[in-house]
């Protein structure tokens, strides 16, 4: 197909291509192949559960699926301009409430609206009135059906979206590679701008930018992402729930959360809820408004290896209500949080360098929520309750063989906020690690012990300390505060002093069982 010299009464051959995606799809047979040739497609296709398909770019060419329209036409009105005739008016509605309070942040009141508008490819910011628009807004009037910018349209590209979705995929087994995907003004209800809903399919060498709401979603069994560029979706670059199996791979997924919803009960980069078998690996997912990764709601078998997530606004990589996870090799530096476990078991943390996050490194926190009550939100539906595998109870946590560089108040933290259970219960193991010391109060606690009472933790600012606190909590410390920048040499030499790797976390990061080091690989 060719949206140039293309047309849909053609056969849909080299020579005669369809001009298309819809007329393609609606055409194709179960097993058949889609080529696009280079050029802009402006639609909105579904693939229905009938047809596995291969949908993909020509070699070598590049192909946009785009969700916006260019606007010639407008009337000035002092410093702005207007658009009239604009009827796409997509919904605000998140979970049944228009501008939903539980997602939307009062300092950010139009977040949840899909309206887009672009000058020169750069996306302006909505405002809730004509008064408001200046240079670098606009305002979308839905019942008088006009858009309203601060900018001199004259010279200038304009576009607006008025598609909701790009591709949502029913089939099993489809694969889609090798194109963009931008600019759709897609609704909560929508989830996505690609929405993959069936079993194994596969999306790889994709970018997807400036989505409204959610880049991709996933919401089956055995997909692969491998080599996507998510960047800019307004609430969350990729969404998967109920996948097992899930592989997320080589991929960039930055810049997200772009109209700042609050940080849960969802946003940032990558979430995944109510999935087992998971792999996130070797990803870019960094500058996200909320966390890079977050494994929520009873995921279990979870590996977590090879990634940057750093500089997120809140945190690098969470695990919560979740178990049996190994989360090594990554990078999660200058946020709030490096790692932040909540109500999690059975999880190895190897090998990370944690470094300049403003307020933890490593935090372990058990709240009220208990897998085996039917009440709390979470369960995983194809488990059983209560499910002895994924209890919701921090225990069975071993920190190991992490870099940790100057920043924040604590290095490692754990504490039971509400139950009651000390830390001493817990079953965490802190060995083989390099910390930095406390020489004064400004510097972060190196491990912080919590107690019985759901508030007071004890201080451990030294190696030496810690090693009286357990024989085996054999950990190293840097000569002075440094950051991680300043570690190469003491990070080389604390290798000697590490735990060596178990067979599962080498596996996981693909080095021989029982190698010695510390920080990445």
């Amino acid at each position: 197909m060719a949206v140039t010299g293309g047309s849909d009464t053609n056969a849909g051959t080299v020579s005669s291509p369809l001009k298309t995606l819809v007329k393609a799809v609606a055409k194709a047979v179960n097993g058949q192949q889609i080529v696009l040739r280079s050029g802009t497609y402006h639609e909105a296709v579904v693939v229905p559960t009938n047809k596995q398909l291969v949908i993909q770019s020509y070699p070598k060419e590049t192909v946009w699926l785009d969700g916006s329209s260019k606007i010639s036409t407008f009337s000035q009105s002092g410093s702005t301009w207007k658009a009239s005739n604009w009827s796409f008016a997509p919904s605000s509605v998140m979970d049944g409430k228009a501008d939903n309070p539980g997602f939307v942040d009062p300092a950010h009141p139009m977040a949840a609206r899909p309206d887009q508008v672009f000058y020169d490819g750069v996306a302006l910011v909505q405002v809730g009135s004509a008064a408001q628009v200046k240079a670098g807004t606009f305002y979308a009037d839905h019942t008088n059906k006009t858009l309203t910018i601060g900018n001199n349209p004259s010279g200038h590209k304009v576009s607006a979206s008025d598609l909701a979705q790009a591709v949502y995929v029913m089939s099993s087994g489809t694969v889609l590679q090798g194109f963009g995907v931008r600019r759709y003004a897609t609704s909560y209800g929508d989830r996505a701008a690609l929405r993959l809903a069936n079993t194994n399919i596969t999306a790889r060498d994709i970018v997807v930018e400036d989505s409204a709401m959610i880049g991709v979603n996933v919401e089956n069994n055995g997909v692969t992402l491998d080599h996507l560029t998510v960047v800019r979706s307004g609430l969350m670059g990729i969404g998967a729930n109920a996948s097992y199996g899930l592989v997320i791979k080589n991929s960039q997924v930055t810049n997200n959360n772009s109209e700042q919803f609050k940080p849960a009960p969802v946003s940032g980069g990558i979430k995944v809820t109510r999935s087992r078998g998971v792999t996130i690996a070797n990803n870019n997912t960094s500058n996200n408004y909320g966390s890079g990764i977050w494994l929520d709601e009873s995921c279990y078998d979870v590996k977590v290896t090879g990634n940057v997530s750093s500089g997120n606004q809140y945190t690098g990589i969470q695990l919560e209500i979740s178990s049996n996870a190994i989360i090594a090799n990554n990078d999660v530096s200058n946020q709030q949080f490096g790692v932040q476990l909540f109500d999690a078991s059975n999880v190895k943390i190897f090998n990370n360098t944690i470094g300049n996050n403003a307020k933890f490194g490593v935090r372990i926190y058990q709240d009220q929520r208990r897998q085996a009550t039917a009440s709390f939100a979470g369960h995983d539906p194809r488990q059983p309750i209560p499910d002895s595998t994924v209890t919701w109870i921090t225990k069975n946590i071993t920190v190991a063989d992490n870099a940790f560089g100057s920043g924040g108040f604590f290095q490692v933290w754990a504490l039971d906020g509400v139950t009651h259970i000390p830390a001493d219960q817990m079953a965490i193991t802190v060995a083989g690690n390099l910390f930095n010391p406390r020489t004064t109060t400004a510097q972060a606690t190196m491990l912080a012990w919590g107690g019985s009472d759901n508030t007071s933790i004890t201080r451990y600012d030294t190696a030496a300390s810690m090693l009286k606190k357990s024989s085996a909590f054999v950990n190293r410390e840097t000569t002075a505060s440094e950051p991680l920048s300043s570690m190469a040499t003491e990070i080389s030499a604390a290798a000697s002093g590490a735990v060596g790797l178990p067979s599962d976390v080498a596996a996981a990061v693909g080095q021989p069982t029982g190698t010695k080091r510390v920080g990445r690989f």
